[in-house]
């Protein structure tokens, strides 16, 4: 029997950006152990977040808020 692949492509627009949301470390990551998402990466590019980076959040609408770097974070304020 045959099969059929899809790909669905989902682009995601912010409402809005904080650039300045909170510093990634230690105290952050024992918050998010337990729960399903860590949020220990960039969502756009997937860079895994230091300790001392200062980690921004957008807004993505019924996507819900997402972290990002402060590259992509600039990179998606500016365009």
């Amino acid at each position: 029997m045959k099969s059929i692949t899809k790909t669905v492509t989902t682009i995601y627009t912010p409402e809005w950006i904080k650039k300045e949301f909170l510093v990634y470390g230690p105290e952050f990551r024992k918050a998010r152990e337990r729960l399903r998402k860590k949020y220990n990466r960039c969502f756009a590019c997937n860079t895994p977040f230091q300790d001392g980076d200062v980690v921004a959040l957008g807004g993505f609408g019924k996507h819900g808020n997402k972290v990002l770097c402060q590259t992509c974070a600039s990179d998606l304020a500016d365009g």
